[in-house]
């Protein structure tokens, strides 16, 4: 006889519990993913947003109430030049469509022109409990083939269709651990 038993923590996931010997063969239960959820369904789980981005592994994961959500490979910086992604807790403090891109001499290069790397979207990170820290963030790619690289100067990169979903999706406050 098989029973079935549905635990809830931080992922969902269906279990057969085997009661005799031919059970036993049952194959291994599965967490249920939630990745394929619309952005409406997303946002109606309770609970906080968060995001993980994992330096070494090069994703990027959303979770809401705990649940992961969204799974994205991302860029990050380049360590051997000096220029790595901050590990810590940050939040996001601002957003912005169709960033434009300022030189370290001030020059300001619009967005859309092919020397922006900021991509369509721009989340600017704030580090705790710091304050304000604008010079990091997570945004698009003007080269999408940079992306899964340590190539960065410190920002996280996400495809363009990637970061414009997290854009729509996350609000303004949520927590990001860069790990």
């Amino acid at each position: 006889m098989r029973r079935l038993l549905l635990l809830a923590s931080f992922s969902l996931c269906l279990c057969v519990i085997p009661s005799s010997a031919e059970d036993a063969e049952l194959p291994q239960p599965q967490p249920v993913s939630l990745t394929h959820l619309p952005p409406d369904s997303i946002r109606a789980l309770p609970g906080a947003w968060r995001i993980d981005v994992y330096r070494d592994s090069l994703r990027l994961h959303v979770s809401k109430g705990g649940i992961l959500v969204r799974d994205y490979l991302c860029s990050v910086g380049n360590d051997t030049i000096g220029k790595a992604t901050p590990a810590g807790r940050f939040r996001i403090i601002g957003k912005i469509v169709d960033p434009p891109m300022y030189w370290k001499n001030g020059t300001r290069i619009p967005p859309g022109d092919w020397r922006n790397s900021y991509g369509p979207r721009w989340l600017s990170l704030g580090q705790e409990p710091h304050g304000t820290y604008r010079r990091y963030g997570i945004h698009g790619t003007n080269v999408e083939e940079s992306v899964g690289k340590h190539i960065s100067s410190g920002c996280i990169r996400l495809r363009n269709k990637d970061v414009i979903e997290l854009f729509d999706l996350v609000p303004v406050g949520t927590t990001v651990f860069i790990h």
